[in-house]
């Protein structure tokens, strides 16, 4: 059509063309457009007799999809007995122990792996060798344990940061199926009923994840002086640095996700570990991975200073484009009930302080942000908090 060629035209110049024995460029070009045009036909018309009927379709199992990309990250393709991964445990490690750490409101299990030392029948020394997280899975969407699409994600970006200056090493990862085994059950004595029927329940799924003991919770350590403050605060602030660097963002940088070493260190310098990707923002893989933070009963909590920054996070994120944030001057003299009140009242009276020089977005629900964009802001608001 383009060439204004009539199929006369194109079947007589092909017909001439090869009884001169003349291959030229119309002649060619006929006999290419010819074939095509007869090949599209065909093709059209199979492929027409074998489109399956939506009969035939068979539907997606999302859940099961997700548990195989689970399986895959931890190197397998089936879920192990809880039982036999912990007796080729601890034949293998004769000298570990466990012990029960907490068990978090989400029903994670947390136990502290300890390594025997010279010792004697007389004489036990116990030294910290490792952090046990024990998953229960909701692969079935029962509500049982912990969806399986967070759980990739609280798995595949600690992988992803595992070895990096100043994050936590993982050492392993396994899918068990229950029960648990006697040593883990006779731990959960004390615990809830829903804990006590996950842990004894054939078909429940678990994830451990193995990780290097990296010391006590910031929350938890006692400062000896401004030279020690000073020391963990800057390894903080290469941490967040390097891994900006790398599009990740940690986004819950409380005193409880940052861990102290004094004991297993080459100098005398405290060790600092950041933990817990849960809320964190990366890219594993060239895929994008982060939370959706929609849910608005998470920014209701009050009483300590975090909550406040995860409140101020959501304003940050609904401004267009954040250049400067109202935060009083003179911080040294400001105390942290004071600078906590003074952050909430900026929260809540946008309209006396704001967070940006340019025009928000109307409404600050959380539902309206982007969570998937990056937002160097949050790690100036941690940064922040750490300072108090």
């Amino acid at each position: 059509n383009n060439n204004n060629i009539s199929k006369n035209n194109i079947n007589n110049t092909h017909s001439n063309n090869h009884s001169n024995g003349n291959n030229n460029r119309n002649g060619d070009s006929a006999h290419v457009y010819s074939t095509s045009q007869q090949e599209f036909q065909n093709r059209h018309s199979n492929a027409a007799s074998t489109v399956p009927t939506t009969k035939k379709l068979k539907p997606i199992n999302v859940n099961q999809l997700q548990f195989n990309l689970l399986l895959k990250l931890c190197s397998q393709t089936r879920a192990v007995s809880f039982k036999t991964y912990m007796n080729k445990f601890q034949s293998s490690n004769m000298r570990k122990h466990l012990t029960l750490l907490s068990n978090t409101s989400s029903n994670n299990l947390i136990f502290m792996e300890f390594t025997y030392q010279d010792y004697s029948s007389t004489d036990v020394n116990l030294v910290h060798s490792g952090v046990w997280k024990i998953i229960p899975l909701d692969v079935d969407g029962t509500g049982t344990g912990a969806a399986v699409s967070n759980t990739i994600q609280e798995l595949a970006l600690p992988m992803s940061m595992s070895n990096k200056r100043g994050f936590v090493n993982i050492t392993s990862s396994k899918v068990v199926y229950g029960p648990c085994p006697a040593s883990i059950a006779e731990s959960l004595d004390n615990e809830d009923e829903e804990v006590m029927k996950m842990a004894q329940s054939s078909s429940q799924l678990f994830l451990i994840v193995r990780l290097d003991y990296a010391g006590v919770t910031l929350k938890d350590f006692k400062l000896e002086s401004w030279q020690q403050a000073s020391q963990i605060f800057t390894q903080l602030i290469e941490a967040m640095t390097l891994a900006e660097r790398d599009h990740y963002e940690h986004r819950d940088l409380s005193s409880s996700n940052i861990l102290i070493d004094t004991e297993n260190t080459d100098n005398s310098y405290p060790r600092v570990t950041i933990i817990d990707h849960a809320l964190a923002r990366g890219v594993v893989s060239n895929q994008l991975m982060y939370r959706d933070l929609y849910d608005a009963d998470f920014f209701k909590g009050s009483g300590e200073y975090h909550h406040t920054i995860y409140k101020y996070m959501r304003r940050a994120a609904t401004t267009v484009i954040p250049t400067k944030m109202a935060i009083p001057n003179s911080m040294s003299t400001t105390s942290i009930n004071t600078v906590g009140t003074d952050m909430t009242t900026m929260t809540n009276h946008s309209s006396t302080t704001t967070l940006s020089t340019t025009t928000t977005v109307p409404g600050s629900a959380s539902s309206s942000v982007d969570w998937s964009k990056s937002y160097p802001m949050f790690n100036l608001l941690w940064t922040h908090y750490i300072l108090h």
